[in-house]
This record gives structure tokens, C-alpha cells and sequence, in this order.
């Protein structure tokens, strides 16, 4: 998206990767990043089943299913208390 549209108006979304295509990208980020967390989500269809928060390189699946790999937030902003 940010490609398709431009850098501006999305400072508010967490580093995203693509596994297992954005692999090297993710471990290069996560090697400078050393004390940060990461949220690892299946597809659509686990319903919420599979979610990890990692912290460590070697913790990164190798899969060839397709996984979300986020930037985790320790403490999200909320709406009336839900993270929306």
C-alpha cells in the first residue's frame, strides 16, 4: 500500500513482514531491534488459533504458510478501553 500510495498517512501501522517471503527482512530487523516484540499471526481462517509474541530470532517459524509478522505494542492506544 505504501508503494501503491505514498509514505504519508501511515505512521500509525507497526513495522509488517511477510513470511516466508520477507524472511531476511524480518531477522535483519529484529537483530537491531534486539529488545522489541513481535507479533507472529496466521492466516484469516485460524481464528486467532497460532498467535505468538516473540521476542528472539530463532523463534520465527520456518513455514511456508503464509504469516503476519508485526512489530508488537506493549502498551496500544485504546477506545473505551478496546484496541480497535
Amino acid at each position: 500500500m505504501r508503494a501503491k500510495h505514498g509514505e504519508g498517512g501511515w505512521h500509525f501501522m507497526e513495522d509488517t513482514f511477510m513470511l516466508p517471503a520477507e524472511m531476511d527482512l524480518l531477522k535483519e530487523e529484529m537483530e537491531k531491534n534486539p529488545n522489541k516484540f513481535w507479533i507472529i499471526k496466521p492466516p484469516d481462517s485460524a481464528c486467532g488459533r497460532g498467535i505468538q509474541i516473540i521476542s528472539d530470532v530463532r523463534n520465527v517459524p520456518q513455514t511456508k504458510t503464509p504469516l503476519c509478522v508485526q512489530r508488537y505494542i506493549m502498551q496500544p492506544l485504546l477506545i473505551d478501553g478496546l484496541k480497535v
